[in-house]
């Protein structure tokens, strides 16, 4: 066996392992939660926002006078653009939570194995 395939060997087992811990803890699937709510409305938002653009931008197009594109300027363009920034915060307040919570839990479950090995090799786990 090659290094290159042992190292691929311990990658899967602390990928099994780490699966296996974490449903030993039975934490509530995210996606369950409000979390994914706010995913979908993040989504949802960026699309509504570039709808309201392209339409004011269409609006707009038809219109020879400059001051009669004003109100599509508002409503469509920086309306649309507004709705797109929040929805496309929403996403990523949402990607970035679920990103770091798995991210802490695999921290904790790293120092608790470590833990357990220095009782192990202080003798303490008798």
């Amino acid at each position: 066996m090659t290094d290159e395939a042992a190292t691929t060997d311990a990658d899967h087992g602390r990928a099994d392992a780490f699966r296996q811990d974490m449903a030993e803890l039975q934490l509530a699937d995210p996606a369950a939660a409000g979390e994914r709510r706010t995913l979908q409305a993040g989504i949802g938002l960026m699309v509504v926002g570039v709808v309201l653009v392209a339409l004011g931008w269409y609006g707009a197009s038809g219109v020879s006078e400059v001051w009669k594109e004003i109100p599509y300027l508002i409503s469509g363009g920086l309306g649309g653009l507004t709705v797109a920034v929040i929805g496309a915060a929403l996403y990523l307040r949402a990607s970035l939570a679920r990103q770091q919570r798995l991210v802490l839990l695999r921290l904790l479950q790293e120092q608790r194995d470590q833990t357990d090995r220095l009782v192990e090799a202080l003798g303490g786990g008798r």
